[in-house]
């Protein structure tokens, strides 16, 4: 027997009545495996952890839209802004995303570049359906050899069976390793809380005078989060954070210069400690955040990380010399464009 499509049911908790109308249908075709919350999610299951894994597993995603989902926000935003990751990684010409409209709302702006399918009025729903498997037949036959006709929807061969499930197999091995998205472990979460600490004794050095134990503390919790970001080599995939973090590096270097060479700088003093206080609530929502490989912005991060504890050690010992500042910016600049080339 053949591999059954894995598709997966994006859509709003207001549309679930149609919804799940589509899923009978589709859960009625021999060849197809739909994905439904209501249906796969058992109770005590992560509700996060599970819908982004049954996304990663998907051969195709229908993503249900309709006046009352493109206006809200939430949940399906979220589950969206995934399924389009999840698609950059796909070959280019493979059918993954199909936009399904179950009413004449307008489709987000984030979804026109696929062709979509209206399953309205009432009267066009069966000609919707058929033309929606057709889409689903063709994402099909893409993972099977040309030689393979459209009965392979039906019994195959079982020597044909092997030779599909071997191609198969290899094809998800090689999606699998472009994806490199994955879900932070205890290591990751241990890191970003170190960094965490970082920034709440960041934020009650800028409100008190610095002790000698907030010092260390500071230069402690420095190296061993920048020696993270480079080994590890990859950051959450959160855009508070990554947003959060780049205004913190771009601060940074301007205010201490503006320090080091006497001039008084409390604006700039102020918006570096809300900064830190931004940071510090971006990571605590970033611990479970998804982790992408992205080994040269990490790194850069991890670099930044490591020429403040610089900073501070030649601060100790009274051997500063201004130039770091630059280096610190050049920095921030080459991590700012990294992150923005993979949001």
């Amino acid at each position: 027997m053949t591999n059954k499509l894995r598709v997966f049911l994006c859509h709003s908790s207001t549309d679930k009545p149609i919804v799940r109308e589509i899923y009978q249908r589709l859960e009625s075709e021999t060849w197809l495996d739909p994905w439904l919350d209501e249906e796969n999610l058992l109770p005590g299951m992560d509700w996060d952890m599970e819908i982004e894994k049954a996304v990663e597993a998907a051969d195709a995603v229908i993503v249900c839209v309709s006046t009352n989902s493109v206006s809200k926000e939430g949940y399906i935003q979220r589950e969206l802004k995934f399924v389009l990751d999840i698609a950059l990684e796909k070959p280019e010409g493979t059918i993954f995303i199909i936009p399904l409209r179950l009413d004449a709302c307008d489709l987000p702006r984030r979804l026109r570049s696929w062709q979509y399918v209206d399953y309205f009025p009432e009267t066009q729903r069966e000609r919707a359906y058929q033309k929606l498997l057709q889409s689903l037949k063709l994402r099909h036959g893409q993972d099977f050899s040309t030689e393979i006709k459209k009965d392979v929807f039906t019994q195959s061969a079982p020597d044909v069976a092997e030779i599909d499930n071997s191609r198969r197999e290899k094809i998800k091995v090689q999606d699998d390793s472009q994806k490199q998205i994955y879900k932070a472990n205890k290591f990751d979460v241990a890191g970003l809380l170190l960094l965490l600490m970082y920034f709440i004794i960041e934020v009650f050095v800028y409100l008190n005078d610095s002790t000698l134990f907030l010092d260390y503390s500071r230069l402690f919790l420095l190296i061993s989060t920048g020696l993270f970001f480079i080994i590890r080599q990859q950051i959450p995939m959160s855009t508070s954070f990554k947003t959060t973090i780049l205004v913190y590096m771009f601060l940074y270097p301007i205010v201490f210069y503006l320090l080091q060479i006497g001039s008084e700088f409390s604006v700039g003093w102020a918006l570096l400690t809300i900064s830190s206080v931004l940071t510090c609530g971006s990571l605590i929502g970033t611990f479970q955040a998804p982790m992408k490989k992205v080994a040269y912005s990490s790194i850069s991060l991890g670099v930044f990380l490591l020429l403040v504890a610089t900073q501070l050690v030649l601060q100790t010992f009274g051997n500063y010399d201004s130039p770091i500042f630059i280096i610190q910016f050049v920095a921030t600049l080459i991590t700012s464009i990294l992150i923005w080339m993979d949001l």
